[in-house]
């Protein structure tokens, strides 16, 4: 032991610094593949835990408890290796101090130590005890989706034959929402722009066959148990968490509301964000099964809110335009299609041209009277004025046979 005035702990720790990481690695084979990063580990432990036992400051060690937690070992086996990091450190300081200072100030000094000790293991334990529960949340989460999964079906799905998924009547498939789907969506706006997109998107949700097929085989009902039927099983076959908030049946009016629709979802999920709403293909699945159900073809639907615009969840309206009106619902103004732009650009090309065919005829005419006017200025010579004025008529109307006649104002004639 020494002798003499006392030591500080933490001076101590300093100077036998070597001494400790040795004690430590002690609890660590040789042929260890990572006995250089334990090392490591340690001389950074042993260094700034001294600090921190000098400044009597064990927010200090903050920085390092997520290092030491996150250091080796897959999660399951983080609070061991903690553990035991600890405990090698912990018996190598007590050891150090057992040797260096005296026996009436032992006591004191592991004392500090276990201080610093306990306020790393409970941040630990803390950290790990979150992380349980968060855990099991997630496996209670799974466990509550396997059980609809093997609870749940599709609504009216049936394995016709390999390769074949019927719903309804309806051959379907699956899709790939975030590859696939999203790649077909992204290459409409490039190519042919966000208006041929919306109305694409519309026209192709607006010509579904379940609710048609379904009908005709009197799977669904004409009423509204028939369109909350086709909208749950819109919503099993993966589209999205389709719920219908308000149904007036009677006058084809309805708000349905989706938190997850596959569209919002998938340039949501790609960090795509949009001014307007993006659900075409399902605003015209929605209108579909509504028109047919209902047997009305008076009937529009609208998205009001979208998650791809930032709306907590999308919103349908579907009704008459009229009651669109009345509640103040502006409806979608559908852009030009590809063919009717082409058209349209034609029309202009063909405008232009015959502005520019005027124009030139206009100047031609100019340029002859320009000349006239010149020769007026220049000569009285009647005939000269006359022959000069056929000539350049001619460039312009061709031989087509030119006379000017003379006004008298004397005989008037």
């Amino acid at each position: 032991m020494v002798g003499g005035p006392m030591h500080s702990l933490s001076t101590i720790l300093e100077e036998k610094k070597d001494e400790v990481l040795k004690k430590c690695l002690k609890e660590y084979p040789k042929q260890d593949p990572h006995q250089r990063s334990i090392s490591r580990a340690f001389s950074d432990w042993i260094q700034i835990l001294s600090e921190a036992i000098k400044g009597q400051d064990p927010k200090r060690l903050d920085s390092y408890i997520e290092d030491l937690i996150n250091r080796n070992g897959h999660r399951g086996n983080r609070l061991l290796q903690g553990i035991k990091t600890l405990t090698a450190l912990r018996n190598a300081f007590i050891q150090v101090i057992l040797q260096e200072i005296k026996k009436e100030k032992t006591a004191k000094a592991i004392d500090s130590v276990d201080r610093f000790i306990a306020y790393i293991t409970e941040k630990m334990i803390n950290h790990f005890e979150k992380r349980f529960l968060e855990t099991r949340k997630e496996i209670q989460a799974r466990d509550r989706q396997i059980k609809e999964w093997r609870g749940d079906k599709v609504k009216f799905f049936s394995k016709k034959e390999k390769g074949w998924i019927d719903v309804g009547g309806t051959r379907m498939c699956l899709l790939d929402i975030p590859g696939g789907w999203l790649k077909l969506g992204t290459s409409i706006i490039l190519f042919a722009g966000e208006d041929t997109y919306r109305r694409a998107l519309f026209e192709a949700g607006l010509s579904e066959t379940f609710s048609k097929e379904a009908l005709k085989k009197g799977i669904l009902e004409k009423t509204s148990k028939g369109l909350i039927d086709a909208v749950t099983t819109y919503s099993e076959a993966g589209f999205g968490d389709f719920v219908l908030k308000e149904l007036k049946f009677q006058e084809g009016y309805a708000q349905v509301t989706c938190r997850n629709s596959f569209e919002g979802w998938a340039f949501l999920s790609n960090k795509r964000f949009f001014e307007s709403p993006v659900c075409y293909y399902s605003a015209g699945v929605l209108l579909s099964f509504m028109q047919n159900i209902s047997n009305r073809n008076d009937l529009v639907s609208v998205e009001t809110k979208c998650i791809a615009k930032g709306d907590e969840e999308c919103e349908f309206v579907i009704g008459t335009r009229l009651k669109m009106q009345q509640r103040g619902i502006d409806l979608p103004e559908w852009g030009m299609t590809i063919k009717e732009r082409a058209e349209y650009l034609e029309n202009l090309l063909e405008e232009k041209k015959r502005i520019e065919r005027e124009i030139t005829r206009k100047n031609a005419e100019l340029s002859v009277l320009n000349k006239i006017s010149a020769t007026v200025n220049q000569s009285l010579n009647l005939d000269e004025i006359m022959n000069l004025a056929i000539h350049e008529l001619t460039k312009i109307v061709g031989n087509k046979g030119i006379g000017i006649y003379l006004l008298d104002h004397k005989k008037k004639s």
